[in-house]
């Protein structure tokens, strides 16, 4: 196939994966979008000075100012459009359509190493990119604005992918390589500076090295040298993993704000894994529902039952590869590329169990072993060339025509917030979604029709188990109409109690503080007991004591209590800190002078 007939089918194949996404570029920011971008004032870049955009790169708080790259990339869209959440689709679309090429070079270059017909390699690296580009999972990835940050480490790691096996190639055949090392390297190096996951890239390396390269060099002395290179890469990365990682992160009891412990962790992402092989090969939009909340842990082998049976099921196909690794190593290699790309996400950190995004890089693994077992089955059965491109024609179209549908529901966030529910209707976060659209269409008016429909939603979502900020929002809503949710607020503190608390469901008091200084009445009483409860189970902060004595103090009816929480906060904080004097002066000022005098004595002594 001539070059440049090959680039024109690769850029229609990158423009048709674009429009079925382009539908859902004019929804609202969602979920985590919110504190990374929306409510994150560093990345609101308004000039670019060296600053604002250093401020901005290093604004990823939640890990300590990793992911620069991605956050520089968010600061550029709001310099640019500010809080326009199309604009910053828009540049996800044209990362992921540059993705597309990106993935089409690297399969077509793994496919001529491979030693496939150049022209059976083009026209297959045509039909993954754009299988991968069209896919329906690819819309939570792309329209998901936060999830920049994995989409563009997908690019550095397909790049470095592609450099890696252009270097492997010219070393093969004795070229000079060195300026594809080079860009192998940096590629990596940037792939960091968007995501951790990127740190996978020498794993994928290796297994390109045990199917399709199989460690071969011009000289037989580089080969050999190659084999124990990577035997003792991979003995360091095992014996780091095993004496560093797990000894870190294992733990018999649950997790911080989860309700899982590792070892059932581990059995339940053989569940999610099989879970995404079904999304992957059978891409029905109620497949994919986005919310994952609603996952039960497995307890055991047997319970459930799936968990044994994904476990045979995955240790039958990572077999499998193995041993095809030699007769069929593109099979192999999509197999284990699919695996290593979740190795991570899968294992004990301490992660949310399920995520669509998670299978950015893997569905490659997967189209690649796909498209093997295609081949070899059309080389069994020859098919006329006719046939063959009306199946792979209804393929692409049946995929393009799931994801414009799934784009679509994504594009309106009405929509969107409409759907959750029904797709999975035992998430908390999908009935809380619709609980927040209803309140908002309400305007906040209780005589509203749609203010109803959020109490209803609320309620939907505070009874499902452990549900903390739901109950919260349920509380709040039913306050505004004026009524006494007794039965809720003890709810809420036997939930706070006992309950196993998700990362979101630690910010519940906060939140209803934050209403009740916004002029909900809410039940001080009750919100005390809350606050106390709160308090009794978490080794909160000096700031969060502070605040949270400051609420107490001047905003409930029980400012008696404050005093406790105030001296907690000055004995959380290092002797001298500003913040000791600060809050001395601050309570002085609004005529608590002998709160403050005796303070400073408790201090003293």
């Amino acid at each position: 196939m001539k070059r440049s007939y090959w680039a024109l089918l690769l850029s229609l194949c990158c423009l048709v994966s674009l429009a079925v996404l382009w539908p859902g570029r004019t929804a609202e920011f969602l979920f985590d979008d919110h504190p990374n971008i929306v409510d994150n004032a560093k990345v609101h870049l308004s000039e670019f000075s060296w600053s604002a955009v250093k401020r901005a790169t290093f604004s990823y708080e939640p890990g300590h100012g990793s992911r620069p790259l991605a956050m520089l990339s968010f600061a550029l869209d709001h310099l640019r459009a500010g809080l326009d959440a199309t604009a910053f689709r828009d540049t996800n679309l044209l990362l992921h359509g540059l993705t597309v090429l990106a993935v089409a070079a690297m399969v077509r270059r793994l496919l001529l190493v491979a030693q496939w017909a150049p022209r059976r390699a083009e026209v297959v690296a045509l039909v993954v990119a754009f299988a991968w580009g069209a896919h329906p999972l690819q819309v939570s990835s792309v329209l998901y604005v936060v999830q920049r940050m994995q989409t563009l480490g997908t690019f550095f790691v397909v790049l470095g992918l592609w450099s890696y096996l252009n270097a492997r190639s010219a070393q093969i055949d004795g070229r000079p390589s060195l300026r594809y090392w080079i860009f192998a390297a940096a590629s990596g190096v940037l792939g960091l500076l968007c995501k951790e996951d990127v740190l996978l890239l020498p794993g994928y390396t290796w297994i390109l090295e045990l199917t399709v390269l199989q460690f071969r060099a011009s000289d037989p002395a580089v080969a050999a040298r190659w084999r124990r290179g990577y035997q003792l890469l991979v003995g360091l990365g095992a014996a780091a993993f095993l004496l560093l990682v797990v000894p870190r992160y294992w733990t018999s009891e649950p997790y911080a704000w989860r309700n899982f412990s590792s070892l059932e962790r581990l059995l339940t992402e053989a569940r999610i894994l099989v879970m995404y092989l079904g999304q992957m090969l059978w891409p029905l939009p109620q497949s994919m529902p986005f919310y994952y909340d609603q996952l039960e842990p497995s307890r055991g082998l047997l319970s459930p039952p799936t968990t044994l049976l994904s476990l045979l099921l995955l240790a039958a196909l990572l077999g499998l590869a193995w041993a095809l690794r030699a007769r069929r190593p593109v099979f192999a290699a999509g197999v284990m590329l699919f695996f290593m790309g979740h190795f991570l996400t899968s294992n004990v950190l301490n992660l949310e169990l399920a995520f669509e995004h998670r299978n950015h890089f893997p569905l490659i693994g997967f189209l690649l072993a796909l498209a093997d077992g295609a081949c070899l089955l059309a080389d069994r059965l020859k098919p006329s060339r006719g046939v063959a491109a009306i199946l792979v024609a209804a393929l692409m179209a049946t995929l393009c025509t799931l994801t414009y549908i799934r784009a679509s529901i994504w594009g309106s966030s009405f929509q969107f917030a409409l759907q959750g529910p029904d797709w999975a209707p035992q998430s908390g976060r999908a009935w809380q979604l619709l609980c927040k659209t209803y309140y908002l269409r309400s305007g906040g008016e209780t005589d509203h029709p749609m203010f109803s429909l959020a109490v209803n939603s609320c309620q939907k979502a505070a009874d499902l188990h452990d549900e903390l900020i739901a109950l919260a929002d349920l509380i709040t809503l039913k306050t505004m109409q004026g009524a006494k949710p007794d039965a809720d607020w003890e709810t809420l503190v036997h939930r706070i109690e006992h309950a196993s608390f998700s990362p979101e469901g630690r910010d519940v008091l906060w939140i209803m503080i934050g209403n009740a200084s916004k002029g909900v009445d809410l039940d001080s009483h009750q919100l005390v007991r809350v606050a106390m409860a709160y308090a009794a189970r978490f080794d909160l902060t000096g700031v969060e004591l502070a605040n949270l004595a400051n609420y107490i103090l001047y905003q409930s009816k029980e400012p008696e209590k404050a005093y406790d929480y105030y001296l907690k906060a000055l004995r959380r904080v290092p002797a001298g800190d500003p913040m000791i004097e600060a809050v001395l002066r601050d309570l002085a000022d609004h005529g608590m002078k002998e709160w403050a005098d005796r303070l400073r004595k408790d201090l003293a002594g």
